[in-house]
């Protein structure tokens, strides 16, 4: 997790990834087309778009279920607190908060 949050800091500004935000509507292609065009991981998108977003998200890590880590933008005040998510067909996924 760490690299991947020093990574997003360092080769996705906070300033480019918002203009890339105001130009298309978040979704898991968005973070796979910002992570091809500034050459970095899936991950790292992930967290920069979260963290440069200018409303409530939460990026959720997990395995079988249980959280490995979440990362929050500034506007959302939720913390995953327990294991329960059900992914949807976008691979948006519903957590218990």
């Amino acid at each position: 997790m760490e690299a991947n949050t020093f990574a997003a800091e360092l080769l996705l500004p906070k300033k480019y990834v918002v203009e890339h935000i105001r130009k298309a509507n978040l979704s898991m292609k968005f973070i796979e087309g910002l992570a091809e065009h500034y050459e970095t991981t899936f991950t790292s998108a992930a967290i920069a778009t979260v963290k440069a977003y200018n409303d409530e998200a939460i990026l959720v890590c997990h395995k079988n279920g249980t959280k490995i880590w979440s990362c929050n933008s500034q506007e959302c005040f939720y913390t995953i607190t327990k294991s329960i998510y059900a992914p949807n067909k976008n691979g948006i996924v519903n957590a218990n908060l």
